[in-house]
């Protein structure tokens, strides 16, 4: 069982961002710009879960709120900086 930290490692495990595309029936680009950003929509989330489980992908619900707090976090310690 691998484990994540990032959204972007969460998407790494697929074999390629398109099967995560089409597996969850959006854009390749949308994709894309989850891994850039580090943050999948809420409306997102469970579908890729849901998705990741039928792949034998281990992911919680859990675990995926905790990688958009770290990421919500970063992004404010950044702005702070300004």
């Amino acid at each position: 069982m691998e484990k994540f930290s990032t959204i972007r490692q969460l998407i790494a495990a697929w074999p390629r961002r398109q099967a995560l595309a089409d597996d969850l029936g959006v854009s390749l680009a949308r994709v894309h710009k989850w891994a850039q950003s580090g943050s999948i929509p809420a409306e997102f989330q469970l579908r890729v879960i849901d998705a990741a489980v039928v792949r034998g992908i281990t992911i919680t619900a859990e675990e995926m709120l905790r990688f958009h707090m770290k990421a919500d976090s970063a992004a404010t310690d950044c702005e702070n900086e300004k």
